[in-house]
């Protein structure tokens, strides 16, 4: 898979106050499909793969989580 574009940004833990950065990864496949692997809520958690299409793709691209 090729990688196409990470979004890196920052959550935090309201009980504890805790800070952690969080990476979000967007791969082309070599049939031209995608996949989003979006992080885990936690650190240490699994990611979450989604296939995507063209349109899905540009609208991550567009998105800022966050409000940034």
């Amino acid at each position: 898979m090729q990688l196409i574009a990470t979004r890196h940004y920052g959550d935090w833990i309201p009980s504890s106050g805790d800070t952690f950065e969080l990476q979000d990864r967007l791969y082309r496949k070599p049939d031209n499909s995608f996949v989003l692997v979006v992080a885990g809520e936690l650190p240490g958690a699994p990611p979450d793969e989604l296939s995507c299409n063209l349109e899905e793709v540009f609208a991550w691209l567009q998105d800022c989580p966050n409000g940034r």
